[in-house]
């Protein structure tokens, strides 16, 4: 296994490290009971759309056995690592706040240096008040960043705390709502929340408070505009504010360490007011969060500049407004989290049981009145031979337009029809060969023209006329790059009977 494929320890639909990896008939490696229960739903593969079957699956032997190697190169380390000995930072930050930092991290621990994407969280100005094994303990649930440990240096540095996390590869939640053209379907917002509340139910359950609940401390691992259940999103950054108990500030009179600050535009009025934090504030913060992402991640209260104009206007009862892309069912659930009193707001619980009523009332509602399930729809295709096709599909199919670009360079685009390329198209090659016209029936490996087309061949010779299979046949003109010319009747690729020369 090469450090090539660092992203192979993880499975695409949890972004768990693997326990049991399994390979799909559609040549990718899955954890078991995740595709076992991803098939059940919806038949199909996550990753090309072909139809699977349940337990046609091959275990990833090999992958199985780094992963042993692997993990017992984690638990030897007991949840500390020495930095440039076990891991490694790039020098420059990804991020810099308020005395938090985040740098890009690899793995030092095996020969190949291969692991699951890493991040290491600098923190500036605080002492950590927990364990690294309570980490361990939070890191359990599907929708918690996983944090590895503490990371030491030599000399050591007693103003500031570095945790090795995991790497969210689509980034926060706020920046995939700002880099969206549109705002994402309602089903698919509601199940990003609902994945947030499940977290959030963990966190509490744990005596843990965040704080700082909002889209930027959510972090997106998988995300799809439209298919709900193709988003994994994990909370972050929690424990960090000033109410909370996991870190304390070395020096409590500055106001530039993260766990000093108070996020005023998300936080509840018992907050802005006497700076009582509980997890019925980060109930308050979630309605904020349901607000900001029907807003495409807009500022809470943007229209006013001052955050003392905000807290006291907080304070005295002003509430955001509905934004135009809520419904009033999920609107009526922010407004419940964003009550006046915490004893009128819900648990998170009972706001995760609120949220599943809804979205069940939005996919039957999709069910009778939405779009066909043999709908054509635009999709984004990688398949394990290195080929992306991106076009119209439809039944799980290639359908309609599309382009596929294949693993060696070569490129069509054009109709297709049942997953073959059929109808008019464009194929090109990365030697110069090029053919406009008719496709019959053609698989997606298999380049043949078929039917009236203009084919230019890499030597530089045009023929304009009629394919059968592949080859030259009917009428035809021919054109070397020389400019002589041969027009007439071919038939198996070459001129048959008279012709004009």
């Amino acid at each position: 296994m090469t450090a090539t494929s660092v992203i192979s320890l993880v499975c695409p639909l949890t972004n768990q490290i693997f326990r049991e990896p399994v390979i799909a008939e559609d040549g990718f490696t899955y954890e078991k009971d995740a595709i076992r229960e991803w098939i059940k739903e919806y038949h199909t593969s996550p990753k090309t759309k072909q139809e699977l079957k349940i337990d046609s699956f091959k275990p990833n032997t090999e992958l199985k056995s780094y992963l042993e190697n692997f993990g017992k190169a984690l638990v030897s380390k007991d949840h500390n690592f020495k930095l440039n000995t076990d891991v490694e930072k790039e020098r420059r930050a990804l991020f810099n706040s308020n005395g938090k930092s985040i740098f890009k991290a690899s793995w030092l621990l095996t020969k190949d240096k291969n692991g699951p994407p890493i991040v290491i969280l600098k923190l500036a100005g605080v002492r950590a008040q927990v364990e690294a094994t309570f980490y361990e303990k939070l890191a359990r649930h599907p929708h918690i960043l996983q944090t590895y440990g503490f990371v030491k240096q030599a000399p050591p540095d007693p103003n500031s705390v570095m945790l090795l996390q995991e790497y969210a590869p689509e980034g926060n939640l706020y920046e995939v709502l700002e880099d969206q053209p549109s705002i994402p379907t309602e089903s698919v917002l509601c199940e990003i929340f609902m994945q947030v509340s499940d977290a959030m139910k963990y966190l509490s359950h744990n005596n843990v408070i965040h704080g700082d609940l909002a889209c930027r401390n959510v972090l997106v691992f998988r995300f799809h505009h439209s298919e709900p259940k193709f988003n994994l999103v994990k909370v972050a950054d929690f424990g960090l504010s000033k109410g909370a108990s996991m870190y304390s500030a070395l020096n409590k009179s500055s106001s530039t360490t993260s766990v000093n600050i108070v996020p005023v535009r998300y936080a509840a009025p018992e907050v802005l007011a006497s700076n009582l934090f509980s997890m019925k504030s980060d109930i308050y913060s979630m309605g904020v969060l349901m607000w900001e992402a029907h807003s495409k991640g807009m500022f809470p209260w943007m229209k006013i500049e001052n955050d003392e104009e905000v807290r006291r206007n907080v304070i005295k009862g002003d509430r955001l407004s509905q934004p135009e892309s809520c419904s009033n069912n999920i609107w009526s659930i922010a407004l419940k989290c964003m009550s006046e009193k915490p004893e009128d707001r819900p648990n998170f619980s009972s706001l995760y049981q609120l949220l599943s009523e809804a979205a069940l009332k939005l996919k039957s509602s999709k069910n009778s009145t939405g779009k066909n399930p043999s709908q054509t729809v635009i999709q984004t295709i990688d398949y394990p031979s290195g080929s992306q096709y991106i076009g119209e599909m439809k039944d799980g199919k290639r359908h309609g337009k599309g382009v596929v670009i294949f693993e060696n360079g070569n490129r069509y685009e054009g109709q297709f029809f049942d997953g073959k390329r059929h109808g008019h198209g464009i194929f090109s090659d990365a030697n110069g060969r090029r053919y406009e016209g008719q496709f019959c029936n053609g698989e997606f490996h298999n380049d043949k023209f078929h039917g009236h087309g203009l084919a230019k061949y890499e030597i530089g010779d045009y023929y304009v006329g009629d394919f059968v299979k592949d080859k030259r046949h009917g009428r035809g003109a021919y054109m070397s790059v020389n400019s002589d010319r041969y027009e007439g009747i071919f038939e198996n690729g070459k001129l048959n009977g008279t012709g004009t020369i």
